[in-house]
């Protein structure tokens, strides 16, 4: 004889509050959600221009963008040994759009040229990108945890396996 099976109480669905609008899956893709902002680069300015005019254009990870970014850290984490090296770089490199195009202004071709960049214009950029993408310090503990990772006590941007 067959055991009986459980019967299983369905979920209730939640109840909508007053004033509250279902959204949509039209709605859902239509909406412009992904956030920019112009970040200032003062270092990088060309020869003749004024420095407090130069800026980069920073939009917040799409979804594309962020599983990339996220994939290179599994990457470097399935690997065993551990390298992080050039991780904020590539971070910028997500982030940073052409204004025309709104293309990635850089790739993974420019990698070494931009870390011999100033770490200022980078990090203020990586910031931007963060904050925009709602990355707070929360939530990316919450990634780095799930991969074994944590900053290094001594550098913010450095990581090392748990």
């Amino acid at each position: 004889m067959a055991p009986k099976k459980k019967a299983t109480k369905a979920a209730a669905p939640a109840k909508k509050k007053e004033g509250m609008i279902l959204l949509t899956r039209s709605q859902i893709i239509e909406a412009k959600d992904i956030k920019e902002e112009y970040v200032p680069v003062p270092e990088w300015a060309p020869k003749d221009v004024d420095p407090d005019a130069c800026h980069v254009l920073v939009v917040g990870l799409n979804g594309h963008r962020r599983d990339a970014y996220q994939k290179l850290l599994h990457q470097a984490r399935s690997k065993g040994a551990l390298d992080t090296t050039g991780f904020a770089t590539k971070y910028v490199i997500a982030v940073v759009t052409d204004p025309e195009t709104r293309k990635q202004l850089f790739n993974d071709h420019d990698l070494t040229l931009l870390q011999a960049k100033s770490t200022a214009p980078m990090d203020r950029i990586q910031k931007m990108g963060q904050k925009l993408s709602g990355q707070d310090d929360e939530s990316i503990k919450e990634i780095l945890d799930d991969l074994g990772l944590t900053p290094k006590a001594d550098s913010g941007s450095d990581l090392q396996a748990t």
